[in-house]
């Protein structure tokens, strides 16, 4: 009988993981009684979760392969049973379950047969697996040596020394993460003179690299660094500390240089120009105000409230204490601190000197007892008003029958005040006015006595009174004397009969005198002393605001002609010894009138003396 052949079947593989994103492989097999000689066939998806990347012939030995899309074939080849016939490569789309299938159409090898197979398999594909990014070292080290800057895994740059006979330098590095893998380039193995580099890689599970470099320097000697000065105050020794060993520095610091017997240290610098050092002493480490003038260094004492903390510092050699405050030292947490005290002050007797939270330095009042604490604003000076002095009264002296005197300058007020000006210019003009006041009342008195006067005017003693009365004008009109006419704005000396300017011939009204004040006391004034008649020099007339007082016995005439002539020429009369010698007197001032031309009262007896009248 004839040999029985199996119908070939067809089976389907995968191979990869099924995750969104990422590529698997899908086998397609036949099996039974090979060997066969060729076969046609397509592969079936769903679209939405695959994505056809490549499709190609298995293990077999291809002869005649070809493809189209998903479609396939191969002849004149041999083919043995179990042999995988195409191999197709899907990419997975998105997260679910969906199917793969194969159609197949096998020959045998002769041709004489055909078989029809196929194959399917459910395939679930899901979310991408993350992979850790961590590329970071947690620890780096050297030998011999040391890394500088310390190891930070985030700092990637650092620097070793070595001397000149060290060839090679151990390195020690631990990645993060536990599937990160850490690689050298082996520099290290093999150290030149001069820089050498090497590099430590370190590669994540999801393959992101990150690169540690170390500079290692061979045969440069390491410099020793020279060491800081020791700072001496008041006995006592302090050792400059490096400023990185200092963690924490007070708020508005920055670090910075200084000089210390020529030397350059560190130091902090605060907003205002403080300077602090970080010091260490017997008593530990400490930050410690520096003084730059003196070379000096104090502690600061922290003071703590309930809303913030500040440092106690000394007061700087330019601070002005108030008045009753003097330098002193008192006990405060256990610690003396520098104060200016002032045992009689109610309130706030000390005050201290601080740093604010923002590093700014000033004074405060401080309270010992209640801890309180509140700003210093300087010495406070009391304003006390001056008192305007009261003038003293100038006594008025008692009239004597002589001619108008000439006029003496008030009298000099007192010394000025050294300590104020302004104290100086009160008492000026309390005495400035209290003169002009006693001046116009004895003019007022004198006025009012001349209207009373009994002397008539054939009286000698009232001669020249009577030549410029306004009740006698009209009888002198004709004795060819100088007059002046009151109610002038500007009177002027012309003789009598003579007419104004725009005056008629009609008579005049006498004025009325309304002046109806009231006598009042006579002030003291003091007797002026008699003055000998002196040559006048002629000198341009120099207008002066002093008073002129006018004597007792000077006509009523006289006296009016004063006060309307008290803007312009002011006259110069001598004191006479009694009134008999009076014509002589008058004789001797015309004399001297002549030359000098500068009083209207000389003018007035030229012209007497020129009609014959005197």
């Amino acid at each position: 009988a004839g040999k029985v052949h199996a119908d070939p079947s067809a089976s389907l593989s995968k191979n990869g993981s099924a995750e969104v994103g990422k590529t698997i492989s899908i086998n397609v097999k036949v099996s039974g009684d090979g060997p066969y000689g060729g076969y046609s066939g397509k592969l079936s998806y769903d679209g939405d979760y695959f994505e056809l990347v490549d499709i190609g012939s298995g293990n077999y030995g291809a002869a005649n392969f070809s493809k189209n899309g998903a479609s396939f074939l191969d002849y004149n080849c041999n083919i043995p049973s179990g042999s995988t016939i195409v191999v197709a490569k899907l990419k997975c789309k998105k997260e679910g379950t969906a199917k793969v299938s194969v159609s197949l159409n096998v020959s045998s090898q002769d041709g004489t047969a055909d078989y029809s197979t196929g194959s399917s398999a459910e395939i679930s594909i899901s979310a991408p697996v993350q992979l850790s990014g961590n590329n970071y070292l947690s620890s780096l080290s050297v030998a011999p040596g040391s890394l500088s800057p310390s190891f930070s895994k985030s700092t990637t740059n650092y620097h070793v020394t070595v001397s000149e006979t060290q060839t090679s330098i151990a390195v020690s590095a631990k990645a993060e993460h536990g599937k990160a893998k850490v690689s050298l380039n082996g520099v290290q193995k093999d150290l030149q003179m001069g820089d050498n580099t090497v590099k430590v890689t370190v590669t994540a599970e999801n393959g992101d690299k990150r690169t540690y470099k170390i500079n290692v320097t061979r045969g440069v000697p390491t410099p020793t660094p020279e060491p800081y000065p020791v700072i001496v105050t008041d006995g006592n020794s302090y050792t400059i500390l490096e400023k990185e060993s200092l963690e924490t520095i007070p708020s508005g610091f920055t670090w910075s240089e200084t000089t210390y017997n020529t030397k350059t240290v560190p130091c902090l610098v605060g907003p205002d120009g403080t300077l602090m050092m970080w010091l260490l002493s017997d008593s530990g480490n400490g930050l410690y105000i520096y003084d730059l003038d003196t070379q000096t260094v104090a502690p600061c004492r922290a003071y703590v409230s309930d809303s913030e903390t500040m440092l106690i510092i000394p007061f700087p050699s330019d601070f002005k204490a108030p008045s009753g405050y003097e330098k002193s030292t008192v006990t405060y947490n256990e610690n003396e601190i520098e104060v200016y005290k002032n045992p009689q002050a109610e309130e706030f007797p000390l005050i201290v000197y601080m740093l604010d939270k923002d590093g700014k330095a000033g004074a405060y009042y401080f309270d010992l007892s209640s801890q309180m604490i509140m700003p210093f604003r300087g010495d406070l000076a009391a304003l006390v008003a001056t008192p305007t002095p009261v003038p003293t009264e100038t006594p008025t002296p008692t009239p004597t029958p002589t001619s108008t005197p000439t006029p003496t300058p008030s009298p000099t007020p007192a010394a000025k005040d050294s300590n104020s000006g302004f104290k100086t210019a009160t008492i000026l003009l309390g005495i400035l006015s209290a003169a002009l006041l006693a001046g116009v009342i004895f003019l007022i008195v004198m006025r009012q006595k001349d209207r009373n006067d009994p002397t008539g005017p054939d009286d000698p003693e009232n001669t020249e009174s009577e030549e410029n009365t306004p009740d006698e004008k009209k009888s002198n009109e004709n004795e060819g004397d100088y007059y002046y006419q009151f109610g002038d704005e500007d009177p002027q000396p012309r003789r009598p009969g003579a007419k104004r300017a725009g005056e008629s011939d009609e008579p005049k009204e006498e004025p009325v005198d309304t002046d109806d004040k009231k006598e009042e006391p006579l002030p003291d004034f003091p007797e002026f002393p008699e003055k000998k008649p002196e040559p006048v020099i002629e000198e341009p007339v120099i207008p002066t605001p002093l008073i002129t007082v006018v004597d007792s016995d000077t006509d009523k005439g006289s006296s009016d002609e004063k006060k309307d002539d008290s803007s312009g020429t002011e006259d110069k009369q001598e004191p006479d010894e009694d009134v008999a010698d009076e014509a002589s007197e008058d004789d001797s001032s015309d004399e001297s009138s002549e030359d000098s031309g500068d009083s209207d009262a000389s003018e007035d007896t030229e012209d007497k003396e020129d009609d014959g009248e005197i």
